[in-house]
């Protein structure tokens, strides 16, 4: 079975150096012969250059070794790179573009593309990531310094009475902490009372940090084809 796929009067010029047994050059022959191929009229159905799609297991049995048909496929090349034909395995076709200054596919015999990819940085869309956020509370503790307690000294003023400078009045209340022309001052080690055996506990403000968020993936290429089916294609050239 064969599928009519793409009139053509070119194929891939950078094939034209190559020929093999057969002695033929396809894109050489069509080259050569340009002129009377748009001039004349087909004697047969196919105009020379024509590439179509078998869709058949017994093709090995209709072309040589060499990629030339033989019976019915007498004048047909596989295209395979062999005979100044284009190489068109592993690929699909696609029509030529000369109007848009953009287009990949302004000159016949361009080739690109890949079965598989793998994204780059600047091929991924943009995106961010957010963190949550979150916090650390830090509980911190003096150290303990056992049962214990503090001096100081008071200074206070008491009564001058009399003229002797032996007898001077002491409060019990320790005096005052102003004085007069007679009062005399007085200065004292005092004792704070014990406040046992403890400990103090200080609780510190959260702390702020920059979060990182770990990679993932497996760098990976990933497929670029749609669904596919196996074909083989082949060129007329009539000879």
């Amino acid at each position: 079975m064969s599928l009519l796929c793409l009139n053509s009067a070119s194929v891939i010029e950078e094939s034209s150096t190559k020929k093999e047994e057969t002695g033929v050059n396809v894109e050489a022959m069509l080259k050569e012969q340009r002129a009377s191929i748009s001039s004349s009229r087909l004697s047969t159905p196919y105009p020379r250059g024509m590439i179509v799609m078998i869709a058949s297991l017994e093709t090995d049995n209709w072309f040589t070794i060499q990629g030339n048909g033989i019976g019915e496929y007498t004048g047909w090349y596989i295209c395979d790179g062999r005979n100044g034909t284009p190489d068109l395995r592993g690929r699909f076709l696609v029509g030529r573009d000369v109007f848009s200054s953009e287009s990949d596919y302004s000159d016949v015999g361009k080739i690109g593309g890949t079965s598989r990819v793998q994204l780059s940085e600047n091929q991924m869309p943009s995106h961010t990531h957010t963190d949550k956020g979150h916090s650390h509370t830090i509980s911190l503790s003096t150290g303990v310094a056992g049962s214990h307690a503090h001096d100081y000294d008071d200074i206070f003023f008491s009564e001058h009475y009399g003229n002797s400078a032996n007898y001077v009045s002491v409060p019990r209340n320790l005096g005052s902490k102003s004085s007069d022309h007679d009062n005399v001052g007085h200065q004292m080690r005092r004792t704070t009372y014990s406040a046992g055996n403890h400990q103090h506990n200080i609780v510190g403000n959260t702390l702020n940090g920059v979060a990182s968020i770990a990679a993932s993936g497996g760098n990976q290429s990933h497929e670029n084809r749609p669904p596919y089916y196996v074909v083989i294609y082949i060129v007329y050239l009539g000879v």
